[in-house]
């Protein structure tokens, strides 16, 4: 390891060293040193050789780092985040005052974590500090004080920062996610009922394209691939928890006629309807009712919602709502598997 620096003792407000059992090293999370700076001009320092990354929050002031052959500056509120074992020089921007918090920090699958932050954003990360000062806060403060399962807080204070990090590389964004959640409530009550684009987008009063846009950018999915996959998960439930026949199925969850049911269910199943019924209640196939193989693809589902009982609908013994009728009840069936 090569380290030049000119670290003065007035520039370091704060500095902890963290100690980590052997077990918690190989666990968790490591900030192995923790610190608060606030330097004048003359602050810089060069390094390479040296395990583990570097984050680093600015709260005032600018700093200037150079990097795999770029030149980056950091502004307030930025967020710099390298590996240490690569060459590269930190200082503090001509004619600045540069104040910030910072960690060195290990951990199993933080080098996924960087590479995939360096590859979308870059080594810093401009305005990315929203949310993420009071985690390095948190974090100088049980470094300073070291109470009993420090180790799991501090581990828990930097997957908090990545979720915020990777989130923002991924363009998420809290207005986006908000309208996502919407209109997702949306389909939920609405499954069972025609409802287009176009009605959605009226509804939370945006353009169709910005609807798609927003809501695959939170689910990965458009509204319309959501709406089928809802109602498929919904149809599932019904297949698991009724005796009712699949045209009555489809009626009540939107798809209008059993072949388009039949279609979706295989689809998403590589079954017919009842042959997935079958199948998933332990009940053998008739001889000759053999089905094709699953779609390619198909097996990309829908994340549970924990709103709504079909939310797991490929566990015999959910019940899915039945537009108009008493909800079915739930229960073992002869030969079902428990």
């Amino acid at each position: 390891m090569r380290v030049m620096s000119n670290v003065k003792n007035e520039y370091v407000l704060e500095a902890y060293p963290v100690p980590f059992t052997d077990l918690g090293s190989r666990l968790f999370y490591c900030p192995t040193v923790a610190g608060h700076f606030r330097c004048d001009g003359s602050y810089y320092t060069i390094r390479d050789g040296m395990e583990g990354y570097l984050l680093l929050l600015t709260l005032q002031g600018r700093g200037v780092l150079s990097f795999r052959g770029g030149v980056h500056e950091c502004p307030p509120g930025s967020v710099l985040l390298i590996p240490c074992m690569e060459l590269h020089d930190y200082r503090t921007a001509p004619g600045e005052t540069w104040e910030f918090l910072y960690m060195h920090v290990q951990g199993l699958n933080l080098e996924t974590y960087v590479d995939c932050l360096l590859q979308r954003m870059g080594p810093v990360m401009p305005e990315a500090g929203a949310g993420i000062r009071v985690h390095m806060e948190t974090i100088l403060e049980l470094a300073r004080t070291l109470m009993p399962g420090y180790e799991e807080d501090l581990s828990l204070e930097v997957a908090h920062i990545l979720r915020i990090l990777v989130k923002r590389a991924a363009g998420w964004n809290e207005v986006g996610r908000d309208l996502a959640v919407r209109l997702a409530g949306l389909i939920q009550a609405r499954y069972d009922r025609p409802l287009s684009l176009q009605e959605m987008a009226d509804r939370f009063r945006v353009s169709r394209f910005h609807l798609i846009r927003a809501f695959r950018a939170a689910t990965g999915f458009t509204p319309h691939e959501y709406l089928k996959k809802y109602r498929v998960r919904m149809a599932c439930a019904l297949l698991l928890s009724s005796d009712l026949p699949v045209a009555r199925i489809a009626e009540c969850c939107g798809f209008g006629a059993a072949s388009s049911l039949s279609s979706a269910v295989r689809a998403e199943t590589g079954r017919s309807p009842l042959a997935y019924r079958r199948k998933m209640l332990g009940v053998r196939d008739i001889a000759g009712a053999h089905d094709a193989p699953a779609t390619p693809g198909a097996g990309r589902s829908l994340p549970p919602t924990g709103r709504n009982p079909g939310a797991y609908a490929q566990a015999p013994g959910i019940t899915a709502r039945v537009p108009g009728d008493a909800a079915p009840k739930a229960g073992r069936r002869p030969g079902a598997r428990t």
